[in-house]
Protein backbone atom coordinates (compact mmCIF):
# COMPACT_ATOMS: atom_id res chain seq x y z
CA UNK A 1 0.00 0.00 0.00
CA UNK A 2 3.05 2.72 0.58
CA UNK A 3 4.48 1.66 -2.76
CA UNK A 4 1.02 2.55 -4.42
CA UNK A 5 0.40 5.31 -2.55
CA UNK A 6 3.85 6.47 -3.46
CA UNK A 7 3.15 5.42 -7.32
CA UNK A 8 -0.03 7.87 -7.32
CA UNK A 9 1.12 10.82 -5.40
CA UNK A 10 4.41 11.00 -7.82
CA UNK A 11 1.42 12.67 -10.31
CA UNK A 12 1.78 15.68 -8.34
CA UNK A 13 5.04 16.07 -10.09
CA UNK A 14 3.57 16.20 -13.65
CA UNK A 15 0.66 18.33 -13.17
CA UNK A 16 0.79 22.21 -13.17
CA UNK A 17 -0.87 24.05 -9.34
CA UNK A 18 -1.42 27.04 -11.61
CA UNK A 19 -5.34 26.98 -12.03
CA UNK A 20 -7.33 29.53 -13.10
CA UNK A 21 -10.42 28.86 -11.18
CA UNK A 22 -11.18 26.43 -8.17
CA UNK A 23 -12.57 23.12 -8.36
CA UNK A 24 -14.26 21.27 -5.96
CA UNK A 25 -13.05 17.75 -5.99
CA UNK A 26 -9.34 16.53 -5.81
CA UNK A 27 -7.27 15.67 -8.45
CA UNK A 28 -7.76 12.10 -10.07
CA UNK A 29 -4.92 10.28 -8.94
CA UNK A 30 -6.06 11.03 -5.12
CA UNK A 31 -9.69 10.00 -6.12
CA UNK A 32 -8.35 6.66 -7.22
CA UNK A 33 -5.85 6.38 -4.39
CA UNK A 34 -8.38 6.86 -2.11
CA UNK A 35 -11.24 4.30 -3.71
CA UNK A 36 -8.23 2.04 -3.70
CA UNK A 37 -7.39 2.21 0.11
CA UNK A 38 -11.45 2.40 0.65
CA UNK A 39 -11.82 -0.63 -1.25
CA UNK A 40 -9.05 -2.82 -0.50
CA UNK A 41 -10.43 -2.02 3.83
CA UNK A 42 -13.76 -3.55 2.68
CA UNK A 43 -12.42 -6.25 0.98
CA UNK A 44 -9.85 -7.38 3.87
CA UNK A 45 -12.05 -6.68 7.16
CA UNK A 46 -13.73 -10.04 7.13
CA UNK A 47 -10.36 -11.86 7.03
CA UNK A 48 -7.60 -9.58 8.14
CA UNK A 49 -7.58 -8.56 12.33
CA UNK A 50 -7.41 -4.78 13.03
CA UNK A 51 -3.95 -4.84 14.07
CA UNK A 52 -2.59 -6.45 10.75
CA UNK A 53 -4.49 -3.63 8.72
CA UNK A 54 -3.31 -1.07 10.73
CA UNK A 55 0.16 -2.75 9.50
CA UNK A 56 -1.22 -2.65 6.18
CA UNK A 57 -2.72 0.77 6.03
CA UNK A 58 -0.95 2.67 9.04
CA UNK A 59 2.35 4.03 6.39
CA UNK A 60 0.28 5.59 4.12
CA UNK A 61 -0.61 9.09 6.19
CA UNK A 62 3.15 9.41 6.89
CA UNK A 63 4.30 8.64 3.08
CA UNK A 64 1.82 10.72 1.63
CA UNK A 65 2.36 13.86 3.72
CA UNK A 66 6.53 13.62 3.58
CA UNK A 67 6.01 12.62 -0.62
CA UNK A 68 3.37 16.34 -0.57
CA UNK A 69 6.15 18.27 1.29
CA UNK A 70 9.46 17.12 -0.96
CA UNK A 71 7.11 17.56 -4.42
CA UNK A 72 7.59 21.13 -3.77
CA UNK A 73 10.88 20.94 -4.65
CA UNK A 74 10.01 19.81 -7.73
CA UNK A 75 7.22 22.43 -8.47
CA UNK A 76 8.10 25.52 -10.32
CA UNK A 77 5.22 27.70 -9.63
CA UNK A 78 2.06 27.65 -8.19
CA UNK A 79 -0.79 30.20 -7.26
CA UNK A 80 -3.91 29.66 -5.03
CA UNK A 81 -6.08 27.79 -6.48
CA UNK A 82 -3.10 25.14 -6.48
CA UNK A 83 -2.56 25.37 -2.52
CA UNK A 84 -6.05 24.96 -2.16
CA UNK A 85 -6.41 21.66 -4.64
CA UNK A 86 -3.39 20.37 -2.87
CA UNK A 87 -5.06 21.38 0.40
CA UNK A 88 -7.93 19.43 -1.11
CA UNK A 89 -6.34 16.72 -2.01
CA UNK A 90 -4.80 16.27 1.42
CA UNK A 91 -8.43 16.37 2.99
CA UNK A 92 -9.85 14.03 1.02
CA UNK A 93 -6.75 11.48 1.86
CA UNK A 94 -7.63 11.87 5.20
CA UNK A 95 -11.17 11.72 5.19
CA UNK A 96 -10.41 7.93 3.22
CA UNK A 97 -8.05 7.04 6.38
CA UNK A 98 -9.71 8.34 8.85
CA UNK A 99 -12.76 5.26 8.59
CA UNK A 100 -10.27 2.56 8.44
CA UNK A 101 -11.22 1.63 12.08
CA UNK A 102 -7.26 0.19 13.00
CA UNK A 103 -6.11 3.65 11.68
CA UNK A 104 -5.49 6.81 14.51
CA UNK A 105 -7.24 8.99 12.93
CA UNK A 106 -5.86 11.76 14.92
CA UNK A 107 -2.34 11.15 14.05
CA UNK A 108 -3.56 11.28 10.63
CA UNK A 109 -5.42 14.45 10.76
CA UNK A 110 -1.61 15.72 12.29
CA UNK A 111 0.27 14.98 9.93
CA UNK A 112 -1.67 15.81 7.16
CA UNK A 113 -2.58 19.29 8.73
CA UNK A 114 1.19 19.41 8.71
CA UNK A 115 0.56 19.30 4.57
CA UNK A 116 -1.56 22.19 4.53
CA UNK A 117 -0.14 24.23 6.94
CA UNK A 118 3.43 24.07 4.82
CA UNK A 119 1.18 24.60 1.53
CA UNK A 120 -0.96 27.64 3.29
CA UNK A 121 2.55 29.55 3.78
CA UNK A 122 3.07 30.18 0.16
CA UNK A 123 -0.39 32.22 0.01
CA UNK A 124 1.56 34.85 3.16
CA UNK A 125 3.34 37.28 1.24
CA UNK A 126 7.28 37.14 2.08
CA UNK A 127 8.13 41.28 1.72
CA UNK A 128 4.84 42.43 3.01
CA UNK A 129 4.61 40.38 5.73
CA UNK A 130 8.03 38.95 6.63
CA UNK A 131 7.38 39.51 10.13
CA UNK A 132 4.93 37.11 10.14
CA UNK A 133 6.61 34.68 8.15
CA UNK A 134 9.63 35.15 10.25
CA UNK A 135 7.79 34.55 13.09
CA UNK A 136 5.78 31.55 12.19
CA UNK A 137 8.92 29.86 11.58
CA UNK A 138 10.27 30.80 14.62
CA UNK A 139 7.72 29.45 16.75
CA UNK A 140 7.85 26.53 14.69
CA UNK A 141 11.22 26.31 13.98
CA UNK A 142 11.23 22.23 14.37
CA UNK A 143 7.84 21.53 11.96
CA UNK A 144 9.87 21.81 8.72
CA UNK A 145 13.04 21.42 8.07
CA UNK A 146 15.18 24.53 6.46
CA UNK A 147 15.29 22.75 3.46
CA UNK A 148 11.73 22.18 3.32
CA UNK A 149 11.63 26.23 4.85
CA UNK A 150 13.98 26.85 1.81
CA UNK A 151 11.79 25.18 -0.92
CA UNK A 152 8.51 27.76 0.40
CA UNK A 153 11.11 30.65 -1.01
CA UNK A 154 11.90 28.97 -4.43
CA UNK A 155 8.64 28.41 -5.80
CA UNK A 156 7.17 30.95 -7.63
CA UNK A 157 3.69 32.28 -6.79
CA UNK A 158 2.15 35.15 -8.62
CA UNK A 159 1.71 38.51 -7.07
CA UNK A 160 4.14 36.84 -4.22
CA UNK A 161 7.68 38.96 -4.18
CA UNK A 162 10.62 36.84 -2.56
CA UNK A 163 13.60 39.52 -1.79
CA UNK A 164 17.26 38.00 -2.81
CA UNK A 165 18.06 38.13 0.99
CA UNK A 166 15.00 35.91 2.28
CA UNK A 167 17.06 32.87 2.74
CA UNK A 168 19.75 34.31 4.95
CA UNK A 169 16.84 36.23 6.87
CA UNK A 170 15.02 32.46 7.08
CA UNK A 171 18.65 31.14 7.81
CA UNK A 172 19.47 33.19 10.46
CA UNK A 173 16.10 32.24 12.50
CA UNK A 174 16.22 28.63 12.23
CA UNK A 175 19.95 29.56 14.08
CA UNK A 176 19.08 31.18 16.75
Amino acid sequence: MQLETIFHLQEMTNREYLEDQDTEEPDDFIISLTAQITRRDEEMAPFVAPVKRNYIFGGICSIAANASIRVLADLRSINLFGVQQICRNSIALEQALAVIPSIDSESVQLRLDRVRTYYELLNMPFEASQLALLAFIAEHEHLFTAKEYGYLLKVKVPGREVPPDAQRRVSAVLSR
